[in-house]
């Protein structure tokens, strides 16, 4: 049964490529409305899916299957950091290569799977990786490719503390 869904849900993921890849050709959408889609999609679908997951009763077995999945998102994310490092120097890695591996796509491809599969109320396990990934992402990819390190640092304390305070209204 899961399998099928999955299945399916994967065949719904390319059949959305196959159509953005026809607009693009049909040159119905250019990169600058590319750009566009995708803020609409980060900075307002996203955190609807997030708040939306975060509607559910707070219970102790909740609360606890957050706090597992912050802790094996961490210990994913440091094997995946680990394992870039190993293989990176026999493969010839390029920077952006190696942080490709760590840092996936994770939000567009894990919530729809996850709501699909096991249902919204299991999408709030999958945010807890998503923002773990969220403050990795900010805090190594700023620094490897950027030089601007404090500002960036100031803005994962503030997604850190914005993220905490949602939290802690929903889990007391």
């Amino acid at each position: 049964m899961i399998t099928l869904q999955l299945l399916q849900q994967i065949i719904v993921f390319f059949l959305m490529m196959a159509c953005g890849f026809a607009v693009v050709k049909r040159g119905l959408i250019d990169a600058k409305s590319s750009r566009t889609l995708s803020v609409i999609c980060i900075y307002i679908i996203m955190p609807c899916v997030m708040i939306n997951a975060f509607q559910i009763e707070y219970s102790r077995s909740i609360r606890n299957g957050f706090l597992l999945a912050i802790a094996a998102a961490v210990l994913i994310h440091i094997f995946l950091l680990v394992f870039t490092q190993i293989i990176g120097k026999p493969l010839k890695l390029s920077v952006v290569e190696k942080e490709s591996i760590i840092y996936s796509n994770s939000g567009n491809l894990v919530i729809p799977l996850v709501t699909v599969v096991l249902g919204e109320e299991w999408v709030i396990y999958a945010s807890a990786f998503l923002s773990v990934q969220m403050i990795l992402t900010i805090l190594v990819v700023s620094v490897t490719f950027r030089t601007e390190t404090e500002f960036q640092i100031r803005i994962i304390f503030l997604c850190t503390a914005t993220d905490c305070t949602f939290v802690l209204r929903h889990f007391p």
